[in-house]
């Protein structure tokens, strides 16, 4: 499924404003307007009122079969998230690159356990099996998304992971997710 477009929430009819407070908001508007026009593409930099946003999970591994989730991070109403990067790893044992012992599910909107019609998988993460990002030197590496993904005010976005019998339960066996990006206002 395509990215979605930068989206603005519904809105409800506005009130009429006057004297200072029409001035303000005349000013806010403008330089929302200005800083969009100065920045075309918030999606591939952070424009100078973008936020940076880092989100980081980690859990032990819980029994074969059981889904569940490492990181979850919610949008702020108004804004749109640009997510860049990721981090999806294990570390501890039993896990052998390619034998399909663990299953890595990066979604936006889907609750666990539920299969909510307007949820849906982030492109190429709808089940992986192979690690994104890493530790090299003691030091995390995130992977960097080839296309940013947009998130609307509101949503949500889930890192989630499923193992088998191959992965021991428990510590020291863990799943880490970090999410990397960054917050912008909307603006039509």
């Amino acid at each position: 499924m395509a990215a979605r477009p930068l989206v603005i929430p519904d809105e409800k009819p506005g009130r009429v404003v006057t004297g200072a407070e029409a001035i303000q908001a005349a000013e806010a508007l403008a330089k929302l307007q200005r800083n969009r026009d100065l920045w075309p593409y918030p999606w591939s930099f952070p424009p100078p009122d973008g936020e940076r946003v880092h989100v980081e999970g980690i859990i032990a591994a819980l029994a074969a079969a059981t889904q569940t989730v490492v990181a979850s991070y919610q949008v702020d109403n108004g804004f749109n998230f640009i997510l860049d990067s990721i981090i999806t790893i294990y570390t501890g044992s039993g896990f052998i690159l390619g034998a399909a012992s663990i299953a890595w599910v990066l979604d936006i909107n889907q609750p666990l356990g539920s299969n909510v019609v307007q949820g849906y998988p982030v492109q190429g993460f709808q089940s992986s099996n192979i690690p994104k990002g890493g530790l090299q030197g003691g030091v995390f590496a995130p992977y960097k998304l080839a296309k940013p993904e947009i998130l609307a005010p509101t949503d949500t976005l889930r890192s989630k992971v499923t193992t088998t019998v191959d992965i021991p339960a428990g510590a020291p066996n863990y799943f880490i997710s970090i999410f990397d990006g960054w917050k912008i206002p909307y603006a039509k």
